[in-house]
């Protein structure tokens, strides 16, 4: 281990280790993919093909997943148009997976650039404690699975973590990385459900001074999301796709039934860290900590989630809060 060490340097076996081991656990499910599928690549989801079909059709200058129809399908308002223009190509089919696969890389990327910024450890064995931490969250987090479902939340996740990074860097530095707005605009519009990280994340530089990137962002976000909404409207589907619609009761409701869906959150058994993490962040809410600020912004997200989001459907439409908060 020690060759290796001086070999490679610990702060670049911290970074890559993490990726190395999660694309051979690729690889190898890949390989089981193809020959239980006679050499054919199939997605967990069947919601993958619906949006490569939403996407060919978009090329086409329609959208919906049948040309003689409109419809609302997609639960992303960005991903079926990231794949457009791919579906032109043979390779249109693998891009849900290439872009999964490259967005669950830079996810383990910046885990580990986050681990090493927070604690800026000072030998090899904290650097190695760092590099477990990250190789232990790739089953935690699921984010080998997400990759094989073909949908959107590999890159969702990825923002969420992305939006994690840049409030760091302004706690420490207290300037605003342009990469931080980017991530809380186009987090919503890969998944509504980033709305929960990126609504406290504008009022987190709201409070923090910041109010140019503030005004702007909010501005860009806004008109984004009441953009996609009117142009589902004017398709008379409302102002939230189908999907959204059918797998949301408090979308479905108008927002009615918040409380209920707090209570049928409270009860699911996926949550139970997350009780246990709203805990600690409470703590140092009323504790004279610096870092309360930070921990008002998780758990202002967090409660959201609650709130209005899910923590069924195998495990997908919960990974973002869970990885953000812990």
């Amino acid at each position: 281990m020690k060759k290796i060490l001086l070999l490679l340097g610990t702060k670049r076996l911290v970074l890559w280790l993490p990726i190395i081991i999660f694309s051979i656990g690729c690889g190898l499910e890949l390989l089981m993919i193809y020959f239980l599928n006679n050499g054919k690549l199939v997605y967990t989801f069947d919601d993958a093909y619906i949006h490569l079909a939403v996407a060919e059709n978009i090329v086409k200058g329609h959208y919906g997943v049948n040309l003689n129809e409109f419809s609302a399908s997609s639960s992303s308002i960005i991903w079926p148009f990231l794949l457009a223009p791919f579906t032109l190509l043979s390779i249109g089919d693998y891009m849900p997976l290439i872009i999964n696969f490259l967005a669950a890389t830079a996810t383990l990327f910046l885990l580990s650039q986050i681990l090493l910024f927070a604690f800026s450890p000072s030998d090899t064995k904290q650097s190695l404690v760092i590099c477990l931490l990250v190789i232990l969250l790739i089953p935690a987090s699921n984010l080998m699975g997400l990759v094989f479902t073909g949908m959107e939340h590999s890159l969702q996740v990825f923002l969420a973590i992305l939006l994690v990074f840049g409030l760091l860097i302004e706690f420490k530095t207290k300037t605003v990385p342009w990469w931080l707005l980017v991530a809380i605009i186009c987090g919503p519009l890969v998944r509504y459900e980033n709305l929960a990280l990126g609504l406290p994340a504008l009022i987190y530089l709201l409070f923090r001074g910041h109010y140019r990137a503030f005004s702007l962002t909010a501005l860009i976000l806004t008109a984004s999301l009441a953009s996609f909404s009117l142009f589902l409207y004017s398709l008379d589907f409302g102002f939230f796709p189908s999907s959204v619609i059918i797998k949301s009761g408090v979308v479905r409701s108008n927002g009615s039934t918040i409380l209920r869906n707090l209570f049928h959150n409270l009860k699911m058994v996926d949550a139970a860290l997350l009780y246990v993490g709203l805990f600690m962040l409470s703590w140092v809410l009323f504790s004279s900590n610096k870092e309360r600020i930070l921990a008002a912004w998780a758990a202002f997200a967090l409660s959201i989630h609650l709130l209005v989001g899910r923590f069924d459907w195998y495990g997908r439409y919960d990974t973002y809060i869970w990885i953000t908060v812990w």
